[in-house]
């Protein structure tokens, strides 16, 4: 479906440029892979891929993440990995997560890296 949607193959590269959907400026440039979760599609970059001065901090003191938002009047938020979510078998409570009791984590993030949701960009 995301293949198909945003013409995105499942292997990044670093040219593929993402808008916000509400906003329409860009706010990443280039994306390592799709990553298919619990908890939904979710593009994985690198921080250098990513267009800093379009977002603001929002939680930098969650356990897992830490949480930015598009300026205004910007939708997409972006969450800068800190630790793996191995020790959580289920995603938090939403509407593309499914529980499936995953004893190695609900999903393959990854420390250092950025992930924002393919919902959120075009």
């Amino acid at each position: 479906r995301v293949e198909a949607k945003l013409r995105l193959p499942e292997v990044g590269d670093d040219v593929t440029v993402f808008e916000d959907v509400r906003a329409g400026f860009t706010v990443a440039v280039g994306y390592v892979r799709v990553l298919y979760g619990d908890h939904g599609a979710y593009l994985e970059c690198r921080p250098d891929q990513v267009r800093w001065e379009r977002f603001e901090p929002r939680n930098v003191t969650a356990e897992y993440y830490d949480l930015y938002r598009a300026i205004t009047p910007g939708r997409v938020q972006v969450y800068l990995q800190k630790r793996t979510v191995e020790d959580k078998a289920n995603p938090p409570q939403g509407r593309d997560s499914k529980n499936n009791c995953r004893p190695e984590g609900y999903a393959d993030y990854r420390p250092g890296l950025v992930y924002i949701s393919v919902k959120q960009v075009k």
